[in-house]
């Protein structure tokens, strides 16, 4: 599986698309349909992973339209594991930073979608300090060489945040 970030909008959020056999899954593409599109060029979208709800993102909105995908969330999936076409994944509802967050783990590349529950080096705003604290725990419990992507700013390693973020 390939992983491609796209920073996207004002906020310089992290988009990802996964891509498979010219099919791509995204996390997160917010704020920017064109830059979006641009990078899906001819290749097949197959659906759309949120670490969050953006409430109704125009961005998001266009992607269902003009690609007929459905958009995934931690109103639409269970924790556990899961498959979109040919990319298999478990789900972790992690709350805290939102009551709605999410976490996606693509277990076999050790790659975990965490939009603003994990950053390098610390979390996103804490809304809710009893829940993350829990989230944090169920991410603790994944292998050490996992790779963070965040919502915002640059890839980490969980063991990296196991050792250097306050949080953890």
């Amino acid at each position: 599986m390939k992983i491609k970030t796209v920073v996207l909008g004002k906020e310089e959020t992290n988009g990802y698309l996964l891509e498979i056999n010219r099919h791509l899954l995204l996390i997160d593409p917010v704020d920017d349909y064109s830059k979006i599109e641009k990078e899906i060029g001819t290749k097949k979208v197959v659906g759309i992973l949120v670490t969050h709800n953006p409430s109704n993102d125009e961005t998001i909105n266009k992607i269902v339209e003009k690609y007929k995908v459905k958009v995934f969330d931690f109103h639409h999936l269970k924790e556990g594991h899961h498959r979109i076409k040919h990319f298999k994944f478990e789900t972790i509802k992690t709350p805290g930073v939102y009551k709605d967050g999410m976490c996606y783990y693509f277990v076999n590349e050790k790659a975990m979608f965490t939009g603003a529950t994990v950053l390098k080096g610390s979390v996103g705003k804490v809304n809710q300090p009893k829940k993350l604290y829990q989230s944090i725990i169920k991410i603790k419990k994944f292998p050490n060489n996992t790779v963070i992507y965040p919502a915002y700013g640059d890839k980490t390693k969980l063991k990296d945040e196991k050792e250097e973020n306050p949080y953890f």
